[in-house]
């Protein structure tokens, strides 16, 4: 039995998801734990959306301003 691969909008939402998981993990492994005190800090925010410029392809059509606000 083959399982369903989510198509379109779905897989959209599922890549965005997991783009997001892993942009949490790498920076709370880069020793900021506190991110609700460094969410206005502008080197935070850099580096956030650095992060998301690279790990985001322009085929999945990700809006990255929203990516960032989620995280």
């Amino acid at each position: 039995m083959e399982t369903i691969k989510p198509q379109n909008s779905l897989r959209v939402d599922q890549k965005k998801t997991k783009i997001k998981n892993e942009i949490i993990d790498k920076i709370k492994s880069a020793g900021f734990s506190n991110l609700d005190n460094l969410k206005n800090d502008n080197e935070l925010l850099s580096l956030v959306m650095n992060l998301i410029e690279n790990s985001i392809k322009k085929k999945y059509k990700i809006d990255k301003k929203e990516l960032l606000l989620d995280i």
